[in-house]
């Protein structure tokens, strides 16, 4: 049997390095990403496109997460919603059958919601882009919302610092204080419990 060809891009990110080791086991995987991956692209508007060799299944799995500075609320869209697009028409290029989109559970959120951000703003619509596109060109588009994600790999600390914290403080014996009004409740999910079932039986 032939083995598939999948392209993962953000391929060094935490997700991405993820997908790789558990996909690789059945096929041929290729990363995509702006350093430390097979293919260097960034998906900065401006940036150069690149032409991918034949691959069966996009994954996009590379994002901006945001800040408080105007150019990184510029930056982050860009490359989240116009990035989507440019991984997009370089998987139709590379006559992909299927392209999987790996949002986020953010992308639900609405103005009032705390975790209301552009980064939320962003995968939503990033993924009507992609729903758009693909439908334009007929290509099967899977779009993956997963909750906070947190592993074995240290890549997962710097976006989950406040469960991080907790974690190192119990591991070390110290108390955990909370504090505010605020509620307390969160979603996280270890990515092998999240991630790796739903790609482990494609």
């Amino acid at each position: 049997m032939t083995r598939k060809k999948i392209l993962i891009t953000g391929g060094n990110s935490a997700v991405g390095t993820q997908l790789r080791t558990l996909l690789s086991r059945n096929a041929e995987v290729i990363t995509l990403g702006r350093a430390g991956c097979d293919i260097t692209c960034d998906l900065s508007p401006g940036c150069p496109d690149v032409a991918l060799p034949f691959v069966d299944v996009v994954i996009h799995a590379a994002a901006r997460f945001g800040g408080a500075a105007d150019r990184e609320f510029i930056n982050t869209i860009a490359v989240n919603v116009l990035g989507t697009v440019k991984v997009c028409q370089m998987a139709m290029a590379a006559k992909a059958t299927h392209v999987i989109v790996i949002s986020s559970a953010y992308a639900c959120m609405l103005p009032g919601s705390s975790q209301y951000s552009v980064y939320s703003l962003s995968k939503r619509q990033a993924e009507d882009v992609a729903s758009l596109y693909c439908l334009k060109h007929a290509m099967p588009l899977t779009i993956l919302r997963p909750s906070q994600l947190y592993g074995d790999d240290d890549r997962f600390r710097g976006h989950q610092p406040f469960f991080y914290d907790i974690i190192d403080k119990a591991e070390a014996g110290e108390d955990i204080i909370l504090f505010g009004t605020h509620d307390a409740l969160r979603n996280y999910l270890h990515v092998d419990d999240q991630l790796c079932p739903v790609f482990a039986h494609r």
